[in-house]
This record gives structure tokens, C-alpha cells and sequence, in this order.
């Protein structure tokens, strides 16, 4: 988990030059900019609330709700970063397909959506809601995936585009 802590932290740091940097597509660079923040605020309530939390609850039960509190709360940022992340997929996709790569734009950008919609609906209904939350966790993995697969190939593309982003 701490290592996920570092690589979101670096993660911020290089979307957040992309996004000052680039031509276009600013929100797509913002959607993974701020998903990373929300990352590293994600990790770091587990890192350092979870155990302390779990081992108070023990001996306290009257501290079990805020227990459960604790554990909520990234949960809910985790889907909302999930979700910038799928509206960046969305984004990134049909520029993709615009492009003239319409496989893996035109994936890329439905799984993003998949994404927002299955993680905005744990956001307004809870993680007790009717969508399992593996469901919410694995189109959002599986969107960040093919959005780096077509950011990836925008750099193949345009060697000069990474020393712009840089």
C-alpha cells in the first residue's frame, strides 16, 4: 500500500505538468491529475487510520461505528477517483478514435464509461449498494489500463509529445 502511496504521489506530479502543458484535452489530464490525488488521500487514511482504528474497536465496541467510518471513507474517494479515471478514459478514447485507432479508442472510452457510471452509483448509494464493489474497482483498473495503452501510444506517435509533458 505505501508503495501505491509513492507511485500515485509521482503520478500527480507528471499528469499535473501534462495538463498545463498540452494542447488540448486539459480535463482528461485534470481527471488523472486529481484522480491521483485522490489516491494518495485514499492510501494514506488506510496507511494510517486502518490499524489503529481495527485495534481501538477491539477494545471499545462502542467504537465500532466510526470503525466502520474509517474504513467507508476511502472507499468513497477510491470511487470517486475510479470515476475521474473512467471520464479520462472516456476523454482520451474517443480522441483515440478521432484519430483513426477506433478499437481501442472505441474500448477504451465504453469501459470508461462503464466505469463512471458503476463507480458514481457506489458514490450515491453507498458501498452496500446493488453493484457489487469489485464491480466499480475493476472497470475503473480496467479503464486506467486501456487509458494508458492510448496514452501510451499518443507518445509512440509523437516522440516530441513526452518531452512536452516533461
Amino acid at each position: 500500500m505505501g508503495a501505491g502511496g509513492f507511485f500515485f504521489t509521482i503520478l500527480t506530479a507528471f499528469a499535473g505538468a501534462a495538463m498545463v502543458q498540452a494542447k488540448s484535452y486539459h480535463v482528461g489530464w485534470s481527471a488523472i491529475a486529481f484522480s491521483a490525488v485522490l489516491n494518495v488521500v485514499q492510501v494514506s487514511i488506510g496507511l494510517t487510520l486502518f490499524g489503529p482504528f481495527r485495534e481501538a474497536a477491539s477494545q471499545l465496541e462502542a467504537l465500532g461505528p466510526l470503525a466502520g467510518g474509517v474504513v467507508a471513507l476511502p472507499f468513497m474517494i477510491y470511487y470517486a477517483a475510479k470515476l475521474l479515471l473512467g471520464f479520462a478514459a472516456l476523454i482520451f478514447g474517443l480522441a483515440k478514435m478521432a484519430g483513426g485507432a477506433k478499437a481501442l479508442g472505441g474500448l477504451t472510452a465504453l469501459v470508461g464509461v462503464v466505469a463512471m457510471f458503476a463507480n458514481a452509483i457506489l458514490i450515491v448509494f453507498g458501498r452496500d449498494a446493488f453493484l457489487p464493489s469489485g464491480v466499480a474497482g475493476g472497470s475503473g483498473v480496467f479503464a486506467t489500463l486501456l487509458l494508458a495503452l492510448c496514452l501510451i501510444s499518443v507518445v509512440r506517435e509523437d516522440p516530441e509529445a513526452l518531452k512536452k509533458s516533461s
